[in-house]
């Protein structure tokens, strides 16, 4: 790849990471996706989260939760500085754990009007979740060498912290679903999407990694996300090319990247998408 084809990204190498951050975001960071899913909790009035299509204020004690096909960036309001837990894991980082709960739902579950907000409800509720994003912060910022079992207590605390989120998540969205039996496939799948997208992807190259029938992965993507493996493959592709759009690269850039070969095939379906061409979301976008 040229070099100057390469992107901003929340690029992150590591599995998970967490950190508290007290700093003033610019109006102007570009918006974008990542393949791990995010956790921010605020602590105070300054963040906002600007999502493709609605403008989210995140309140203290409240849980912002993205996942790798929210595009979005966050800003402070008034140049105030924000104080807040930022933490990423991949989907895969959990994948040793045997649960009867399904761990990530509230990353995937949008069948509510701000599945992206999670206020809690009281002040000891927001205190167990502030004492759980310090210890895991401990143990980040820990040696390895000298803390007995430091990585397994990270894995610990992060299924503690997201079992904590998602008995709220369900109490506040009144989600009376039963919990997914085990959708670590379904997670190990969609890792792979997002890191591949820009490969030649498709339904049947799914099917032979994961040694599913096409039967089965149809019907994982139906229980889980609601949609088809390949409605999931161009719904990716697109919204990674709607953050290299909002890059200001080409269209020919944006398409190459995303995944696709023929910028005319890229550019009908993205019209056919959005209402959109690739040139008149990028003029509607612009900084």
């Amino acid at each position: 790849m040229k070099k100057e084809l390469l992107k901003y990204s929340a690029i992150l190498e590591d599995d998970f990471s967490i950190k508290y951050k007290s700093d003033i975001i610019s109006s102007k960071k570009p918006f974008h996706i990542h393949s791990q899913f995010e956790i921010v909790f605020s602590l105070t009035d300054e963040l906002i989260c600007e999502l493709e299509n609605q403008t989210l204020v995140v309140p203290p004690g409240c849980f912002l939760l993205l996942n790798h096909m929210d595009l979005h960036c966050l800003r402070t309001s008034e140049n105030q500085p924000c104080f807040r837990y930022v933490l990423f894991f991949s989907p895969e980082y959990l994948s040793g754990f045997s649960s009867d709960a399904d761990l990530q739902e509230c990353f995937i579950y949008r069948g509510v009007n701000t599945p992206h907000l999670l206020p809690l409800a009281s002040d000891e509720q927001k205190k167990e979740a502030a004492a759980y994003l310090e210890e895991l912060l401990h143990y980040q910022t820990a040696d390895p060498g000298t803390v007995y079992g430091c990585e397994l207590s990270k894995k610990l605390l992060l299924a503690q912290l997201l079992l904590f989120i998602n008995r709220r998540y369900r109490e506040y969205h009144g989600i009376l679903l039963a919990g997914s039996e085990n959708h670590k496939t379904f997670y190990r799948i969609i890792s792979y999407i997002s890191s591949n997208y820009a490969k030649e992807l498709t339904v049947d190259s799914l099917c032979r990694r994961f040694l599913l029938s096409k039967t089965a992965l149809y019907h994982l993507f139906h229980e889980t996300c609601r949609e088809s493996p390949g409605e999931y493959i161009i719904r990716y592709r697109l919204e990674k090319s709607k953050e290299f759009l909002h890059q200001n690269h080409t269209v020919e850039e944006a398409a190459f990247l995303s995944g696709y070969s023929n910028q005319a095939h890229f550019s009908r379906i993205f019209k056919q998408r959005t209402g959109l061409t690739p040139k008149q979301y990028q003029k509607l976008h612009r900084l």
